[in-house]
């Protein structure tokens, strides 16, 4: 999910003085992990081949925690660990539209105790969004926004590990226009949609060239990625299942970011 910045927003980011490489990345691209359990007992060391933890093997709640978070089972039984056992045990009281084992609703309540013990609001369902799109970073924005997706689009940092001031400031000159132009549905055709076994992308402005077309599932994962450097092309969606999809248009200037619905 990576595009070239354009001169304009280069020239803005070095005056203002974010860029990417005044940003320290070496604690936050890994994750922070907190040991809460440690111990050498030989009856306790290997838990249905798995490091040490307080569960036994025949605990639901531990089983569960080790199939949605490996880390648990191949390295070590930390705090986090012990926050998705507890999740996975006791459940949440706050209700919400989604499943208890829907790994995006658990993404958030995880990550925002708010949104399982007190209400689902607003804010639960953005950082839904965030989850559902495939961002581990939450942010005051979401995929709606198409100033979020330009961002996540030019700095996968934004996406997979912190939303943090050089995010904002890039999402603040999206916001501002430097360097972008306008963009309504007159410059782009993609059609048909609903399609079946192809879909037809075109600029209708043709000073812009297509850099890269991204197309994203029901669930957020990216199921196809084609590197295009032209005003217009066809893309044969045969492999694809009948669903609901998210297509993602770049250029130069701008993104387009739309849903596609594939009906075999």
């Amino acid at each position: 999910m990576q595009k070239k910045i354009t001169l304009i927003l280069g020239l803005f980011f070095f005056a203002t003085g974010f860029s990417n490489a005044q940003r320290d990345l070496s604690s936050n691209h890994q994750r922070v992990r907190k040991l809460v359990v440690s111990s050498n007992d030989s009856e306790t060391a290997n838990r249905g081949g798995c490091v040490t933890s307080p569960y036994d093997v025949s605990d639901p709640a531990y089983v569960q925690t080790i199939e949605y978070d490996s880390y648990c089972c191949t390295d070590e039984w930390d705090a986090l660990c012990e926050t998705q056992y507890q999740y996975f045990l006791n459940g949440c009281t706050a209700e919400s539209p989604y499943e208890s084992t829907d790994v995006n609703y658990i993404t958030v309540v995880l990550n925002d105790d708010y949104c399982c013990s007190t209400e689902w609001d607003a804010q639960c369902e953005l950082h839904y969004a965030h989850a559902l799109y495939g961002c581990n970073a939450s942010s005051p924005y979401g995929p709606t926004d198409p100033n979020w997706v330009l961002v996540i689009n030019e700095d996968d940092y934004c996406c997979s590990s912190t939303w943090d001031e050089t995010c904002q400031a890039l999402y603040d000159a999206y916001l501002s226009g430097v360097g972008i132009i306008d963009f309504t549905t007159d410059n782009i055709a993609v059609y048909p949609n609903p399609a079946q076994s192809t879909v037809n992308i075109r600029l209708n402005n043709s000073t812009e060239i297509i850099q890269q077309v991204q197309l994203f599932d029901n669930s957020g994962v990216l199921v196809m990625n084609v590197e295009v450097g032209q005003s217009e092309l066809n893309i044969n969606t045969e492999q694809l299942s009948s669903g609901t999809y998210q297509i993602v248009v770049i250029t130069n200037n701008f993104t387009l970011n739309q849903k596609l619905v594939l009906m075999k």
